[in-house]
């Protein structure tokens, strides 16, 4: 933090504890809770480096889907909000990823997280490989819409 001071004053009393040792840990103490709070900003998270998404159809959420995403930088896939999700690079091309995804409790949504290497490069596209309801039945679906949001 910018503008912040701190002051530390040792005590000035002799005894078993000499005031090196004390200005030591007072000081090791302090080294210790400056990094630990340095440390807390830091964000591992892959902010900014992933696309939210779902799939939709007019028909309301599949029980699984297969699809293809198509750009720079494929890293993987999340599924959230109870979906699972599941990512392979196809052979020969890295542009290429291949994605399954299964929503196994009937939340209503299918929703997931795809991971970027670097977030400037342009939209992945994607298609639809398979759908399947909750019963394991080929989903034709008419209408299905898979929009990827930062």
């Amino acid at each position: 933090m910018v503008g912040t001071t701190l002051e530390i004053c040792a005590p000035t009393w002799s005894g078993p504890m000499s005031s090196g040792l004390i200005r030591r840990r007072l000081y090791t103490a302090v080294l210790g809770l400056g990094l630990a709070w340095g440390l807390a900003g830091c964000d591992d998270s892959p902010s900014g480096r992933f696309y939210s998404g779902s799939v939709q159809t007019e028909l309301g959420a599949p029980g699984s889907a297969l699809l293809v995403f198509m750009g720079e930088g494929l890293i993987g896939v999340e599924g959230t909000g109870g979906t699972l999700g599941w990512a392979g690079a196809v052979s020969g091309d890295p542009g290429e990823m291949r994605v399954l995804l299964i929503d196994p409790d009937p939340s209503g949504a299918m929703t997931f997280r795809l991971l970027v290497e670097d977030p400037s490069t342009p939209r992945p596209t994607v298609s639809v490989l398979q759908l399947m309801d909750r019963q394991n039945e080929w989903l034709q679906a008419e209408q299905i819409r898979i929009p990827l949001g930062r």
